[in-house]
């Protein structure tokens, strides 16, 4: 119930826009772009009372191509992307997947965006994806993408159309388009995704599932509005530790199982910045996400990351920041394990106090060592 399908598909993705950013070959592409306007948008889906229209891809098309839609565009358990009218080869679905710039797609952060083109971004198709990769993968070389507004991973406005190339990546990883190779034309697809209820910030059917008769609803925690499902006793309580619930704010409370059964106090969890940052207890401190806080718990030269303490040397941002499953934080003397590469197309926070660096990403980092700078 808790897995997402473009979190498993970023994956592909990965592979193959990276070989794309070092291959001289894939670009170009014949013919023009899929046909007219689409019509309006559809309802928003049943599951989860929300979700906006989704645009139906327009006729026409380049001689030979294959003219597709996709009308389910922001699906439930899609995130930001849609399957294709009509399918494409075998019976595994095929996904639409557009990437814009910004940090809202929910996508890596060094994803080789200035390799896929100045009019469409990156946008690609995957066909017959099984959860492990597609049979083809196409990729747009002609085409246009407008985003309007983009609010987390997985609520969006815009419209975006292409024609698309089948690709091949080679064992060096190196994208080309395949001679002769199929091609498609993605009709114009109009869209604008919000979120079930205001404030919602996770995959939308998530929200209220025992409503929609989910077979195994959850109470989602710290999603910025109230879960309906948290009324509910018996569901299991999903983005807190163990041992937590969720209260009216829809935010985590109460004590992790893990720090009750640790060597640390029950009233040092969470108890404000004067109190400090305890590591090593079991769980992780809230209290270690403050600016400022003093780090207890650990030896000398020791910072605390996930709640253990581990040596961090020459680290010279918040020490907090250091392996918090937080982002990718570089110029801070030392590589952050959150970051994906040495490259400063991960880095997602490049200007942290202390970091060399003072400005927005990509800053002054290195280009190959993100952790420092030219």
């Amino acid at each position: 119930m808790r897995s997402l399908l473009l979190g498993s598909l970023a994956v592909g993705l990965m592979s193959v826009l990276v070989a794309c950013g070092d291959d001289t070959t894939a670009t170009g592409g014949s013919g023009g772009s899929g046909g007219g306007q689409g019509g309006e948008g559809g309802s928003g889906n049943t599951t989860n009372n929300g979700g906006g229209g989704n645009g139906d891809g327009g006729g026409g098309g380049t001689v030979g191509c294959t003219a597709i839609e996709s009308t389910d565009f922001g699906a439930p358990g899609n995130g930001l992307a849609g399957t294709t009218t009509p399918a494409l080869g075998g019976a595994d679905p095929d996904f639409v997947v557009p990437i814009w710039t910004g940090v809202g797609s929910g996508l890596p952060a060094n994803l080789d965006l200035d390799a896929c083109g100045d009019t469409v971004n990156c946008l690609l198709v995957f066909e017959d994806y099984d959860g492990q990769s597609p049979v083809r993968f196409y990729l747009a070389t002609e085409g246009a993408m407008d985003i309007t507004a983009v609010e987390g991973q997985f609520y969006a406005s815009g419209s975006f159309s292409g024609h698309l190339e089948e690709i091949e990546i080679d064992d060096a990883g190196i994208a080309t388009i395949v001679p002769n190779g199929e091609c498609l034309d993605l009709g114009e697809v109009t869209f604008d995704i919000q979120p079930p209820t205001p404030g919602w910030t996770c995959d939308p059917s998530y929200y209220d599932e025992t409503t929609a008769g989910a077979a195994e609803p959850g109470c989602d925690c710290n999603c910025g509005a109230v879960d309906p499902d948290c009324a509910v006793m018996a569901n299991p309580v999903f983005g807190c530790l163990e041992g937590q619930t969720c209260d009216a704010n829809a935010e985590c409370a109460g004590i992790p199982t893990a720090w009750v059964d640790g060597d640390c106090l029950e009233a040092d969890y969470d108890a404000g910045l004067a109190n400090g940052c305890q590591c090593a207890c079991g769980a992780p401190d809230p209290d270690c996400e403050l600016a400022g806080v003093v780090t207890t718990g650990c030896a000398a030269g020791e910072g605390c990351g996930l709640g253990e303490c581990g040596a961090v040397t020459g680290w010279t941002c918040d020490i907090d920041y250091y392996d918090a499953a937080d982002g990718c934080d570089c110029g801070c003397g030392a590589a952050d394990p959150d970051c994906a590469d040495a490259t400063v197309g991960s880095c997602v926070y490049c200007d942290n106090p202390g970091s060399c660096s003072d400005e927005a990403c990509p800053g002054d980092i290195n280009a190959t060592n993100n952790a420092v700078c030219d």
